[in-house]
């Protein structure tokens, strides 16, 4: 019997579930419980093990309870009653699901867990049944993704918090990470409820508001270990990367001088075998991989002249008159002419010119 290939991570995928959970992705239920979104997760399945690399099976579906509660109207927070009767419906599902997620090895790991939701108020009983199935199922999901590790919220199980719990695995990828994982991004927009997962309207006279069902934080957690302070040369060698950004960069020193300043002091060998501090080395770095401004070409700098000729010929020669007739014609404040585009000193000779066979007293171009 040939023996399943063991389940095998890449440096690239290790070092992206071992980094901290991104607090856009956390939110908040009616309870006040921390909680991640079910496509989120999904998203995170396909963007960690890539396209077509899991597989999720519902084992079973079943309807716990359907509850029928008399007609009533809606009633507003003044008590009074409108609109027509309607029966409010309250529906609960237990779901069963197995996760499956695959390497680029030929290994596997499957996970199972179960969850129940429910949905209330409901006018509709073909929506409740259907929102409260689709809840069970999306819970269940979430708590068997949750073996994962904190990019899948394990951490949200300590507290609500995000700070990492996992940190680090003695079972780890041998091979050296690489830059891939950072072309993910470090962090994603605040992620919104799915649609019709949000409570319903409910009427409060009679009902209490409905509480999303999500996973319950566990009782006296083990507190997590501290991860290791990063070394000079470590960052230095990551700052070096030919893939990384200038943004990336100057987030990274100034979260590195905030947590780990004598890191950041530290001396190390730069890339031309001289001694600098690694803060200096960082910000040096960030500004060589900033955009350069396009350079203006020979026809634009020949306008520009044109430009600071007419000025001249109407008498405007200071900086703060330039400034101010700049500010004018473009009706913006204006701090340096470098900061004009192409189309701006096109408009500004327009105007220049216009001003000039107005002050001559003629209709020939200037």
């Amino acid at each position: 019997m040939t023996q399943q290939p063991r389940f095998q991570l890449t440096p690239e995928q290790y070092e992206r579930l071992t980094m901290p959970l991104d607090t856009n992705r956390v939110g908040k239920n009616p309870k006040g419980f921390s909680h991640l979104e079910a496509w989120d997760v999904r998203r995170w399945l396909i963007r960690v093990f890539g396209f077509g690399s899991f597989d999720i099976e519902t084992i079973s579906l079943d309807l716990v309870k359907e509850i029928e509660h008399p007609a009533r109207r809606r009633k507003d927070k003044k008590g009074t009653e409108y609109g027509d009767p309607y029966v409010p419906w309250t529906v609960v599902y237990r779901a069963q699901v197995r996760l499956t997620v695959y390497d680029q090895f030929g290994g596997k790991v499957v996970l199972e867990d179960g969850a129940c939701g429910d949905s209330t108020n409901q006018p509709s009983l073909g929506d409740c049944h259907d929102n409260a199935s689709k809840t069970a199922l999306s819970q269940a999901l979430k708590r068997c993704a949750v073996n994962l590790g904190d990019c899948f919220g394990l951490s949200l199980y300590n507290g609500g918090g995000a700070a990492p719990v996992v940190l680090r695995s003695l079972v780890a990828p041998e091979a050296e990470v690489s830059a891939a994982a950072a072309e993910l991004p470090a962090e994603d927009a605040p992620v919104r409820p799915e649609p019709g997962t949000e409570p319903a309207p409910v009427d409060e006279q009679h009902h209490e508001p409905p509480a999303a069902p999500n996973e319950r934080p566990v009782a006296d957690p083990p507190a997590a270990e501290p991860r290791p302070a990063p070394t000079a040369n470590g960052v230095r060698d990551w700052t070096l990367h030919p893939d990384r950004t200038a943004s990336g960069i100057r987030q990274a020193a100034t979260k590195l001088l905030a947590e780990h300043p004598a890191v950041a002091a530290a001396r190390i060998t730069n890339e031309h075998g001289d001694d600098e501090q690694l803060s200096v080395l960082m910000d040096r770095r960030a500004k060589e991989l900033e955009p350069k401004a396009a350079q203006p070409t020979e026809y634009e700098e020949r306008r520009r002249k044109r430009m600071f000729a007419l000025l001249g010929d109407l008498g405007y020669r200071e900086p703060e008159q330039y400034r101010d007739v700049l500010g004018k014609v473009l009706q913006r404040s204006v701090e340096s002419s470098r900061d004009l585009t192409a189309a701006d000193v096109e408009d500004v000779i327009a105007a220049l010119v216009q001003r000039k066979r107005q002050l001559a007293g003629q209709g020939a171009p200037a």
